[in-house]
């Protein structure tokens, strides 16, 4: 059984735009493969549909076993086909906000897809449709889109008492994705290059819908990961994520964005990728040192750190909470004619695994 390094030094080496097809070709060959493992990490970090189309522009499809090939390509059809569907929501949606002159770009997965980024519709898996709203207006797009067939979910607690970066989620019945209204990247973390006036001032369009200059795709693509889903505590390596900066680093001028990739944390995230992957173009510096080469290197030692950092994390946030339910008499009033629900989302929240 291959090493879990292994693994993902070969998902890096497909997913790669520098890496030589004359030495992967000789690793495909390789009989000790273990496709098992490639297949539940690639399913685990959401790019078996973008190692499918890239090993298929590499023309290397034929060295997987014949009934992984099938496989891969059954998904990533039926991925291309969800992303169809994508992009004529979105369309849809931006052609309503038009309408009624709500200022507002479509961010993440979604305006990777309406810019043509990937050679191939089916390589980016996508959830939700993220969208970034003028403060001004978004109550307007809100109430819009509901008018509009689209349904807000239930908030909890934590919506009425903290900080959010978006409004409750829409769905709308046999519409394929839900949507998220933002006013903001990120809470309570800003970064000014990012701030909405910022990004709304420097959007562009993709087809029908407008999404965010080049530089900010890519630098929310990182902080994204870094900031909103704490990556800069894991230290980890999530493949989904890096095939978007890969992506993404193709289609700017190095010159324009080195020096806010030279800052934190934007650099240690580019470190963490160096070591699977080349980073052609970025100067010295960005290359990962010890102990965070030591931890990306060694998935299975890193484990235990992550769970680690998983339970800190945890408990820090249980411990933010219980401090605002002494000091804030309406929280508490709040948890208090809600404990039911509390208790039980403590209990999924002490047994989840991230």
């Amino acid at each position: 059984m291959a090493s879990l390094v292994t693994t993902y030094q070969l998902i890096a080496d497909i997913l790669s735009f520098e890496s030589s097809t004359e030495a992967l070709t000789q690793k495909l060959q390789d009989q000790t493969i273990d496709w098992d493992a490639m297949v539940k990490e690639g399913s685990r970090q959401l790019v078996l549909p973008a190692l499918y189309c890239r090993l298929q522009s590499k023309s290397l499809l034929h060295l997987l076993p014949a009934e992984l090939s099938e496989y891969l390509e059954s998904l990533a059809a039926i991925n291309g086909n969800r992303n169809t569907a994508i992009i004529k929501q979105a369309s849809e949606i931006s052609k309503l906000l038009k309408s009624h002159n709500i200022s507002a770009v479509f961010l993440k997965g979604t305006a990777l897809l309406a810019s043509n980024f990937y050679e191939d519709l089916a390589e980016r898996m996508v959830g939700d449709i993220d969208i970034l709203v003028d403060n001004s207006q978004i109550d307007d797009a809100f109430t819009l889109l509901q008018a509009n067939g689209y349904e807000a979910t239930a908030t909890t607690l934590g919506y009425d008492f903290f900080g959010h970066k978006h409004l409750p989620r829409l769905i709308k019945p046999k519409a394929m994705c839900a949507l998220e209204l933002h006013d903001r990247l990120f809470h309570p973390y800003t970064f000014p290059e990012l701030l909405p006036a910022n990004i709304l001032a420097h959007k562009q369009t993709a087809g029908l819908i407008t999404i965010p200059s080049n530089a900010h795709l890519l630098y929310h693509s990182i902080l994204n990961i870094e900031i909103n889903d704490q990556n800069l505590y894991y230290k980890t390596i999530h493949f989904r994520s890096a095939y978007d900066t890969l992506v993404l680093l193709n289609t700017i001028n190095f010159q324009e964005v080195i020096p806010t990739l030279a800052q934190q944390p934007f650099k240690n995230y580019l470190k963490r990728l160096s070591v699977y992957f080349r980073l052609e173009g970025l100067p010295k510096g960005f290359s990962a040192a010890y102990p965070s080469w030591y931890l990306v290197k060694h998935p299975l030692v890193h484990r235990l750190y992550y769970k680690t950092v998983h339970w800190w994390l945890k408990v820090s946030i249980l411990f933010n909470r219980l401090r605002v339910f002494i000091s804030n008499s309406a929280y508490r009033k709040a948890v208090l004619n809600d404990k039911e629900r509390i208790i039980r989302e403590l209990k999924a929240l002490m047994r989840s695994k991230k």
